[in-house]
Formats: structure tokens, C-alpha cells, sequence
């Protein structure tokens, strides 16, 4: 199978976890990534893993699968709570937001340039913007700010799920 060279954590209540992992080499069979600026791991041993560094000998989150590379979607917490479980994404452009709706669970994207306005995290699209091409997303911290999809040809955004509901 095609080894993947990036993913992406948000959400984990471990803020030192969040953020885009990249390929760095192989751990019992499978690849391993470290956070791109950062100190934490993510690798297979019995079980996929992420620890705060190389070397941890315990782990904040795992998932149980044995798949090739590390799977999709929620990971579970292990241990001393350290807040949520994170959410983990492959670095994929098929699910880049290129137009304005409003209700999608969304995450940083390609053309992200906006520091840490989102925590690291997730938010949802709140309103369409007047000027074309732009969203406004209110992240789970609290903060809403406004993103482009599409405008100056940019990508902010990518969509990692729909919301059931949400209040404007």
C-alpha cells in the first residue's frame, strides 16, 4: 500500500499534540511520523500511538487498529486525562472546502496563513461572507474569524465532517 507522508491531529486536549505530522522514517513495520513543530510521535507498536516525544515510555492516545497506517477519525485517550481525544486526518485535497456553506465541521487547509487562530483545532462554518469567496467559522474555542474558499484562489479550509446542528 502507499504510505501517506502527512496527517494531521486536532482537537486533543494534549494542545502539544496538535498539528501536522510528517513522515520520518519506519517503527515495527510501519511508518512513523513526528509533529512537523514539535515534539510528539505518532508510531505503531501493538497498536497505533501518540506520545509527547521520542522516547516517552507511556502514550496520551491510541486506536486499537493494525491497519498500515494510522487510521482516520477519533483516536481514544490513555492514562491521566489529558482533555479530549484527538481527531486524526488524512492530509487529503479532495476534501479542500472550495465554496461557501455553512454547518460543515471544518480545519485548517492548504493555504492556511493565519497563525493559531484556530487553536489547533476544529470549528464550524457559521455564516457566508458578502465578499465571494470567503466564511466565517466560529472554532470550538470561541473565536470566529473569516477564511477563504476560493478567494484569490486560496484554500483555508477542509472539511472533516458535517454538524448534526449548530447555532448562528
Amino acid at each position: 500500500p502507499d504510505v501517506k507522508v502527512s496527517f494531521v491531529v486536532a482537537g486533543a486536549g494534549g494542545e502539544a499534540i496538535n498539528g501536522r505530522y510528517v513522515l520520518v522514517d519506519t517503527q515495527n513495520g510501519r511508518p512513523r511520523y513526528k509533529l512537523e513543530h514539535g515534539q510528539a510521535v505518532m508510531f505503531f507498536q501493538e497498536k497505533w500511538k501518540i506520545a509527547e516525544r521520542e522516547g516517552a515510555t507511556a502514550w496520551l492516545y491510541q486506536h486499537p487498529a493494525a491497519t498500515s497506517s494510522p487510521p482516520t477519525g477519533p483516536w481514544t485517550v490513555v492514562g491521566d486525562d489529558p482533555g479530549p481525544p484527538p481527531l486524526v486526518f488524512d492530509e487529503s485535497e479532495d476534501d479542500i472546502l472550495r465554496g461557501p456553506e455553512v454547518g460543515l465541521r471544518v480545519r485548517r487547509g492548504p493555504d492556511w496563513e493565519w497563525q493559531d487562530q484556530d487553536d489547533g483545532g476544529l470549528g464550524i462554518t457559521v455564516d457566508i461572507e458578502a465578499r465571494l469567496g470567503w466564511v466565517a467559522v466560529r472554532w470550538d474555542h470561541g473565536v470566529e474569524n473569516k477564511y477563504r474558499v476560493g478567494a484569490d484562489g486560496k484554500y483555508d479550509l477542509i472539511v472533516v465532517g458535517r454538524s448534526i446542528s449548530f447555532e448562528a
